[in-house]
């Protein structure tokens, strides 16, 4: 079995690539791993000039590999189509992404795991106003992935409107709210929605990361759990704008914040994990992988997704990560045919759709 990792700019998957390899050779399984980037792949021959990693000499070392059986990268690994299109016609992806959150959206609404989602439209295609005096507070943010970024809150303030974004709060007049973000929003890449208060006993804005895999029979195995909580003048758990992460003691968190409630909350999150990715399965054309599921809980105990996400990002040790790893490229190599020939169907209705 040969796998390749997509090179990302972190240096994320060369670091996976040599514990996949460590592991594998401890554990005699039959796998090759090697990491590349889109140009080292020559379309011509079906080849791909890329590196792997030599426990011997404790080196990555460069050679010349046939396409590979899976492909574990993100979803803009290869922006050039003539490249993503050959390999894609030979290589299992575990990757594909689910779209921006308005085809997300879509995608499920008519799923029993519907409810789970806070409804969204494109900004333009509503009333704000109207949503306003339903919700209170809504949020606009891009329509794509956009690792927390780019979210504003809204609510009314009198004539004005209240505009939180980031760490910073403003009182705008509806004429300058016409002026500055109406053509910001109405640019056919926004959303809006209800805002979900999801937030600690202290006032901190937070989440719940659930991921889930595929494992060597195929079946969903939970993989982590951890919180995510924000900056207390934040509007979502944002890591990178002065969060922190909860992995141990998740039970003592959600108690301390929802007191009795939260068995009733641990209960219901353990259901997402044992029946929701198969519903998303059911109503997605490609076969799914890996799921991340960003779970906000209110006051109330209530649960609503912010994202889900098809490529989420791991926070155990390489080791652990690398078993659960080859147990799904198992699955996945036991099934190639099938699943390689359902990757070329879909990609070939969406080429015709588009």
């Amino acid at each position: 079995m040969l796998i390749g990792y997509s090179q990302t700019g972190s240096g994320a998957n060369q670091i996976r690539c040599k514990y996949l390899t460590i592991v594998a050779n401890q554990k005699q399984e039959n796998i090759e791993v090697f990491f590349f980037r889109q140009e080292d792949v020559n379309i011509r021959d079906k080849t791909i000039n890329g590196l792997q990693y030599d426990i011997v000499i404790d080196k990555f070392v460069r050679k010349t590999f046939p396409y590979p059986d899976i492909i574990d990268c993100g979803g803009n690994a290869f922006p050039q189509k003539p490249v993503k299109a050959s390999l894609r016609s030979e290589s299992i992806f575990i990757h594909n992404r689910f779209g921006g959150k308005m085809a997300v959206y879509n995608m499920v609404k008519d799923s029993p795991c519907a409810k789970y989602f806070i409804e969204a439209c494109k900004y333009e295609d509503v009333d704000m106003n109207e949503l306003l005096d339903t919700y209170g507070e809504i949020i606009i943010k891009p329509v794509g992935e956009s690792l927390g970024q780019g979210i504003y809150k809204i609510s009314k303030n009198g004539n004005n409107y209240n505009v939180h974004f980031k760490h910073n709060n403003s009182t705008v007049s509806a004429e300058e709210f016409r002026k500055t973000y109406d053509p910001k929003f109405k640019d056919g890449k926004h959303i809006i929605q209800e805002y979900f208060d999801s937030k600690t006993s202290h006032g901190n804005p937070f989440d719940i990361r659930v991921i889930v895999c595929r494992g060597k029979d195929g079946k969903w195995n939970y993989s982590e759990k951890f919180a995510r909580i924000g900056h207390p003048e934040g509007v979502v758990s944002n890591l990178a704008a002065g969060g922190y992460i909860i992995a141990k003691g998740l039970d003592s968190f959600l108690e301390m914040n929802h007191g009795n409630n939260f068995r009733q909350i641990n209960a219901e999150i353990n259901y997402i994990i044992d029946n929701v990715p198969e519903m998303i399965q059911s109503v997605f054309p490609y076969l799914i992988c890996q799921i991340g599921f960003d779970i906000g809980i209110n006051i109330d105990g209530k649960i609503k997704f912010f994202e889900i996400n098809g490529n989420p990002i791991y926070r155990s040790d390489e080791f652990n990560s690398a078993i659960a790893r080859i147990g799904l490229y198992k699955y996945l190599y036991s099934n190639k045919s099938k699943i390689l020939q359902r990757q070329k169907n879909t990609d070939s209705k969406r080429r015709k759709k588009y």
